[in-house]
Parts: C-alpha cells; structure tokens; sequence
C-alpha cells in the first residue's frame, strides 16, 4: 500500500535561496508538491505548498564574537490544498501546518490540534493506508519526507523534525496498543 501511496507524490519544484540583509543573512527552502492519482479517490489531486526559512534569532547578541554560537531561528509553513476536482458548493481538503520562529532544536515540541489530525487522518484514506498503524503524525512526517525530495538531509532543523515524527508516531502507536 505504501508503495502505491508514495506514486502519487509528485515533486513539481524545490528551491533553495539565500539572502543577505546588512544585518542577516537568511536561507529559505521552497517545494511544491502534487498529489496526483489518488488511490482511494480517482480525480483528486492535491498541492502541497512547503517554505523553510531560517534567520538570525533577533534576541541573539549582535555583537557575539564567534557568529557560529549564534543559533539561527526556524519558520515552516505547510499547506495541502485540494485543486481538483473543482465542485461549487462542496468542501475541498484542506491542512495547514506551521512553526514559527522555533530553533532547531525546539521544532520536536510540535503538537498537532484535532482538526489537524482529522485532515492528516483524511489524508491516510486518500493515499489508501487503510491500516491503524498510520497515525495522524505518521502521515505528517510522511508528507515532510515527501516534500523534501531528498534535498534537505544536511539541514539540522529538517532532520530533527523529522525525528521527532517518527518519535511520536512511534509514541502513539505503543500508546494505542496498550504499552503506556
């Protein structure tokens, strides 16, 4: 099923940029991502819009004398939207997901509300994981690990993000068998 899932992810782009201000600099990761040939909804298509931007954390000592101990600060957005079909009057998928002005080491301390993770759960039915293994975390860190395309193994807040949703996926799967 995973595998029939992962052929509906369609990178369209990703960008990385860097921009220097005369006080910082800041790198930002872009992706667009297209959900086509949904296995369990024929003519749906979705887009996954994705930005990372990493900037100068603006409490820092601008006068610190070694640059590397300054820990730079992360803003992530992530938006799945339903493109097709296009249907007047009817509801369209939607999931909004974002951490904002997060160190990297911070980003693990995420927490997903009920309507996220009764999207993400939506989203599990349209890929066609029918299995209770794939919690609502699970599919979020599917869906990160999707979108990087392979391109973001070196960034530090990517990686531990992605560590810490396999972490809690992990969590609540053992939760959910009675473990804890």
């Amino acid at each position: 099923m995973l595998e029939k899932a992962s052929k509906a992810l369609l990178p369209s782009y990703f960008r990385h940029t860097t921009a220097a201000s005369d006080d910082e600099a800041s790198q930002m990761w872009v992706c667009k991502l297209f959900l086509h040939g949904l296995p369990a909804a024929e003519g749906t298509s979705l887009c996954a819009r994705f930005s990372l931007t990493e900037h100068a954390d603006p409490a820092a000592d601008p006068n610190a004398a070694d640059e590397d101990e300054v820990e730079p600060q992360y803003d992530l957005s992530l938006q799945v939207m339903q493109v097709a079909p296009f249907v007047q009057g009817t509801s369209r998928f939607a999931l909004s997901f974002a951490l904002v002005d997060k160190r990297a080491s911070e980003v693990g301390d995420f927490s997903l509300d009920d309507t996220q993770r009764q999207r993400l759960d939506e989203l599990r039915q349209l890929l066609g994981l029918t299995s209770s293994r794939w919690t609502a975390v699970g599919m979020l860190g599917v869906l990160l690990a999707g979108i990087c395309c392979g391109q973001m193994e070196d960034n530090e807040c990517m990686a531990l993000l992605l560590r810490a949703a396999r972490e809690a996926h992990r969590e609540e799967l053992l939760a959910s068998a009675g473990f804890y």
